[in-house]
């Protein structure tokens, strides 16, 4: 009964496990690319035009969902 148990609580911490690993490399590149533009320097893409947030945000939702679309292909989400 008690191996029944932990063998239940395994299986619950690593399903856990797995969503939290799916989260943080979906998150990852809006993270990079967040951190790139957020810095104060000169000469960087995009900057300089009225459009360049939303050029940045599709972008960064598009890697998403890329990179979303390949971990579900590779196990399960």
């Amino acid at each position: 009964m008690q191996d029944e148990l932990m063998a239940k609580l395994t299986e619950q911490s690593n399903q856990l496990l797995y969503i939290l690993s799916v989260m943080t490399a979906v998150l990852l590149p809006m993270t990079i690319i967040s951190g790139l533009f957020g810095m104060n320097v000169g000469g960087l893409p995009l900057v300089g035009t009225p459009l360049g947030f939303w050029a940045v945000t599709t972008i960064s939702v598009v890697i998403a969902g890329i990179i979303y679309m390949v971990v579900r292909r590779l196990g399960r989400v």
